[in-house]
């Protein structure tokens, strides 16, 4: 191939966007492929700016979108995580009026002479409550912990 033929003017005969013929000077027709890739929640500021040769404001509105997207997206991790925060304490409440109505139920038994019923009643009320923190806790790390895909 001689230096002339090396040498591509930019005039396009036809194309695609990302896909261009263009002919060199001896007439000989190259095929030029261009990619581009853009991640984001918006799109590529070349998109945006062909989105105002349509309506002169429609890349405003896509911004304004993408504003208002954030936004409701936001409200919903709060009020989720609020929904969270309300059904833990919820479990807490409920765990603390069954943990009290075993105990007085154990002193109940126990003033009235049925010791082996108030220990036992006692004894598994302990031995439940200190299963649900312990096993609570160990779920806790399990989902917070980070995990290797590699594997």
């Amino acid at each position: 191939m001689s230096q002339d033929d090396s040498q591509i003017t930019q005039k396009e005969i036809s194309g695609i966007e990302g896909s261009h013929l263009l002919q060199n000077d001896s007439g000989d027709t190259v095929h030029v492929m261009q990619s581009v890739e853009f991640s984001g929640p918006l799109p590529h500021p070349v998109i945006l700016k062909g989105y105002n040769d349509i309506h002169p404001d429609f890349a405003k509105e896509v911004l304004e979108f993408g504003k208002r997207e954030q936004s409701f997206r936001h409200q919903k991790e709060t009020r989720e995580s609020i929904e969270l925060l309300s059904q833990a304490k919820l479990g807490q409440h409920y765990a603390l009026t069954i943990c009290l109505t075993a105990l007085v139920c154990t002193v109940i038994l126990g003033v009235t002479g049925h010791e082996a019923s108030a220990a036992i009643i006692g004894g598994l009320d302990l031995v439940a409550l200190a299963l649900v923190f312990i096993i609570g806790r160990s779920n806790t790390t399990k989902i917070t912990e980070p995990t290797d895909e590699k594997q």
